[in-house]
């Protein structure tokens, strides 16, 4: 297929469903959308492309075929205990005693998938409201993919969507089902499962979307191209009640513009609300910092600045025209922050002593030698995080980045909720000035961490980035997240990810930063 039309369908999947197909992943959609062309006996990629942007019923039942292809369905019952912990203990709470007249609750899941979102929320209310029986309850679960759907409304899993579940829970609310377990007819009760499109369809038309007290919208935003992003939130504005709630994964709404709902950081999660139809509308993103000027000018003296290496920053200040104090705040802080996967520990009580060993060669930079009894321990054993680990920080550090960039991708087909892999693709990628990998990766590890100290420096890694960008608004915003994160924290504590960077020598330089960005 030529490139023409390649983008023609990539532009096609963005604006019928908010997909952003990326550059690489050209080749995959191109292979799919040839198979799907030839099972339709289209003689041509177009003949195809033209069926797809008709308005007949037939297009829109290949759209249902075709969207199956494209999609990853992907989930599990309770995912993100953080957020599960802050729907228990906090948002749920509080609409229970809102809606306890009337005994209502308006639940709305979008981007669904199979089913075990809409069923995990209906399980935690049955365990918060003692008279269950008596509200009525709608969940309301919404996918573009048909075939997921079909899965949620059969309700039947295997194990593997029960991996964060206790199975106390499970023999409660599941019936054994060959070889899987079945959703009870008790939870099913609340849960209802629908066709939406959050791009092309619209929510006020339907009734099911009226008064909605919560709107739960996990790893959606990530595929999506950034305009799909505000206007889908602004249609969860529109169908949300003043004071419901809205929760995504964690960073999907960065950057986005004109956001309308109230930002709460908690240690768990970013939660939005929308506010009381008497309160101003907020058109920023994230909650200021509290620190007043006074209070900057207070703890910037300059003997609480420490001294700091260069860093490669002479042709960047070339380019801009950056406040010397500014950029000395930089400098201080990416001499701690922009190698820290490299010399981040690795937790080794369980280890095997080959591997210890090979970590003690690394220290004192006898690189050869590790390698060689890494790779004698990995032929003997089965894949190991540490070993993968390990070795893509010492081909990092002897600047084969490739090779760095290979282990670190196997251990994390190891442990994929590791950050400490993403850190060190992270530095690599920095080294090497690619930027937007740099900028995916530290995203990531946002993600992965969620909005909790332990994604303080990610959040400072991708603010630099912003700023060699000119990005300024995101750059502040950025930082500003990182520091009301450490507000809580003691001040002598280290900052995670650091090399030895403490939480008071962190604030005084974010603060300077963020005083004299423009």
């Amino acid at each position: 297929m030529d490139e023409v039309l390649i983008q023609r369908f990539a532009q096609l999947v963005s604006t019928q469903i908010g997909l952003q197909i990326r550059l690489q992943d050209y080749p995959i959609l191109s292979q799919k959308i040839v198979t799907r062309a030839r099972e339709l006996k289209c003689s041509h990629p177009q003949d195809y492309y033209n069926l797809l942007t008709g308005e007949t019923s037939v297009s829109q039942n290949e759209w249902r075929q075709l969207i199956p292809l494209i999609t990853t369905p992907e989930s599990y019952f309770f995912r993100d205990r953080g957020q599960f912990k802050l729907l228990q203990t906090v948002i749920f709470p509080q609409l229970i005693a809102r809606q306890k007249e009337s005994k209502q609750l308006q639940i709305w899941s979008a981007g669904c998938s199979t089913g075990e979102e809409p069923y995990s929320l209906s399980l935690l209310l049955q365990q918060l409201i003692p008279n269950w029986e008596e509200w009525k309850i709608l969940i309301l679960g919404t996918d573009i993919n048909e075939l997921s759907l079909d899965k949620a409304r059969q309700g039947i899993y295997s194990a593997w969507s029960f991996r964060q579940v206790d199975s106390e829970i499970i023999s409660k609310s599941f019936i054994p089902w060959g070889g899987g377990w079945k959703i009870n007819p008790k939870t099913r009760k609340s849960v209802k499962f629908m066709n939406f499109n959050l791009v092309q369809g619209e929510p006020t038309d339907d009734s099911n979307f009226k008064n909605i007290d919560l709107i739960v919208c996990r790893n959606v935003f990530v595929y999506f191209e950034k305009h799909h992003i505000s206007q889908a939130i602004n249609k969860f504005y529109q169908v949300l009640k003043p004071e419901g709630y809205l929760i995504t994964a964690h960073s999907e709404l960065q950057g986005v513009e004109n956001n309308p709902f109230k930002a709460t950081i908690f240690p768990e999660s970013v939660i939005y609300q929308r506010p009381k139809e008497t309160e101003n509308i907020s058109q920023n993103f994230l909650p200021n910092s509290k620190l007043d000027r006074s209070t900057l000018c207070r703890v910037l003296s300059p003997e609480n600045q420490k001294n700091g290496s260069d860093l490669k920053q002479k042709t960047y200040l070339k380019k801009k025209n950056i406040n010397q104090t500014t950029l000395q705040s930089q400098v201080n802080l990416k001499s701690k922050i922009v190698n820290s996967a490299i010399t981040t520990g690795l937790n080794y009580p369980q280890l095997t002593l080959e591997i210890e060993e090979a970590h003690r060669l690394f220290r004192h930079k006898k690189y050869k030698e590790a390698i060689q009894k890494i790779n004698l321990f990995i032929d003997k054993n089965t894949a190991n995080f540490d070993a993968y680990y390990l070795l893509g920080k010492i081909y990092a550090n002897l600047g084969q980045y490739q090779e760095a960039i290979s282990y670190c991708q196997k251990a994390m087909t190891v442990d994929s909720l590791s950050v400490l892999p993403c850190y060190l693709l992270l530095n690599i990628a920095e080294e090497i000035n690619n930027r937007e990998e740099a900028k995916k990766l530290a995203k990531r590890i946002i993600y992965l961490s969620g909005i909790s100290p332990s994604s303080i420096s990610a959040y400072v890694k991708l603010a630099f980035l912003y700023e060699q960008e000119d990005n300024q608004k995101k750059a502040k915003q950025n930082y500003t997240i990182a520091l009301e994160l450490l507000q809580n924290l003691p001040p002598q504590a280290q900052v995670e990810y650091t090399e030895d960077l403490t939480v008071a020598e962190l604030k005084i330089s974010l603060i300077s930063i963020i005083n004299n960005i423009n």
